[in-house]
């Protein structure tokens, strides 16, 4: 290999390495100073969930987990957001 070609696939080593400490390749997500989580229990139709989750999803809250108690029409409903 010739000395040009070399320098070429070492900046092309050192570039895809700095995206992967950026996070550019892996898709991190950025770092936080924790997270705050919600619960809610539901006895609703669904319908009014839904209209939940879209109104806590305005203020940044994120659902996580949806969990049902056997042989009940209770609901709990897991969010979550960045403190």
């Amino acid at each position: 290999m010739t000395r040009s070609r070399l320098s070429k696939i070492g900046l092309w080593t050192v570039l895809i390495a700095a995206m992967f400490c950026m996070g550019w390749v892996t898709g991190r997500q950025p770092v936080t100073s924790g997270w705050e989580y919600q619960v809610f229990e539901l006895h609703a139709p669904q319908s009014h969930a839904k209209s939940m989750l879209n109104q806590q999803g305005e203020y940044g809250w994120e659902l996580v987990l949806v969990t049902q108690v056997p042989n009940s029409d209770a609901v709990y409903y897991y969010l979550k957001r960045a403190k």
